[in-house]
């Protein structure tokens, strides 16, 4: 999805749309949390994957009918909306319509791509943690019947859904009036979405059996993580737009590897221990790495485009076009952007 919101949505507006696009992530836990343990127990749990495959079918057809790659090859925008929209992104970066040939020599050398490395990794540790770990936590230290409380298991998830909707928004807002710079943006949304809930998990390591305490700290952790949305998920795209989606690939694909490790490790920690100390160890230690990620991003996170984005000759050919492009705009303004 990076490539598609490089080339299809004004830098002002990003922030904003990465929170609808990858917000289904949320929602995808939400209704996981709380329709798969239905459809196992009144229908069978091959029907879990018969159904979901389906959903998957019908997504696939939409895309493949609605989606182009930019906004030169859709057939049915105006060219009111294409002009504005490539006006738009050609202000902030650039953004190659061409396969380059990927520079791995100065992606693996770049410090802010090791920064959205770093901050990926130990988002995907944490959240993992939490998806994984705490039921289960729950369940041995607390009694809590997971199967009854699904709602409150699913609630965090669907409040850091609508935590989107709001902190997005207001990353965008704060670029467009210029309140702040896109590094600021990135490197403060980032620290909201990491620190924050660090913070949480400490506090849910001191709580040890108030369990009033560790679902309110659950629930404002979400909140506070939606804030990676306007921070380090797309700040790919800020340093290197013709490259994000493989930027994004490398990040989200290591990262993932890595995570993994999260719940193994919890495992370790907690097998044949099952105590509140134990426990609150695996809280801090989650909270640790989301703190030391989200000061790692500060220290070396960019928000400018990095010289390895283009070559000098194509940034000819789009200049050039641009001029075209422009003497042959109609005289109508256009505010709104879509991919249909």
């Amino acid at each position: 999805m990076h490539p598609m919101i490089a080339k299809w949505i004004p830098p002002n507006e990003r922030s904003t749309i990465s929170a609808i696009v990858y917000g289904g992530a949320e929602l995808g836990t939400v209704s996981g949390l709380l329709l798969t343990g239905l459809i196992i127990e009144n229908i069978g749990w091959e029907a879990v994957f018969y159904i979901e495959g389906c959903f998957g079918i019908v997504w696939a057809v939409f895309w493949l009918l609605l989606v182009h790659d930019n906004p030169d090859e859709h057939p049915r925008i105006s060219e009111t909306e294409r002009i504005h929209i490539t006006k738009e992104i050609a202000k902030d970066a650039h953004v190659s319509k061409k396969a380059l040939p990927i520079p791995w020599k100065s992606i693996l050398t770049s410090m802010p791509f090791y920064a959205i490395l770093i901050a990926n990794i130990g988002h995907n540790w944490g959240f993992l943690i939490l998806l994984v770990d705490l039921p289960v936590y729950l369940k041995t230290i607390f009694g809590f019947d997971i199967k009854s409380n699904a709602i409150i298991l699913a609630l965090p998830y669907f409040l850091s859904w609508i935590s989107t909707l709001i902190l997005c928004p207001l990353a965008d807002l704060c670029k467009r009036r210029k309140w702040l710079s896109t590094v600021a943006v990135r490197k403060i949304w980032t620290i909201i979405g990491h620190l924050g809930p660090a913070l949480c998990l400490f506090v849910m390591a001191g709580a040890r059996c108030n369990i009033q305490v560790i679902i309110v700290m659950l629930m404002l952790s979400q909140v506070l993580e939606a804030g990676n949305y306007g921070g380090w998920l797309i700040n790919h795209i800020d340093i290197a737009p013709s490259f994000s989606g493989t930027l994004f690939g490398i990040t989200n694909g290591v990262s993932m590897l890595v995570s993994w490790l999260g719940p193994v490790v919890v495992g370790f920690m907690t097998h044949g221990n099952q105590t509140l100390e134990a426990w609150s160890a695996v809280f801090i230690m989650a909270g640790a790495v989301l703190a030391a990620d989200s000061i790692f991003f500060l220290i070396f996170g960019s928000g400018s485009e990095q010289s390895w984005n283009y070559k000098e000759e194509e940034i000819d050919e789009e200049e050039e076009a641009g001029i075209n492009l422009e003497n042959h705009a109609p005289s109508a303004t256009h505010e709104n952007t879509g991919l249909a």
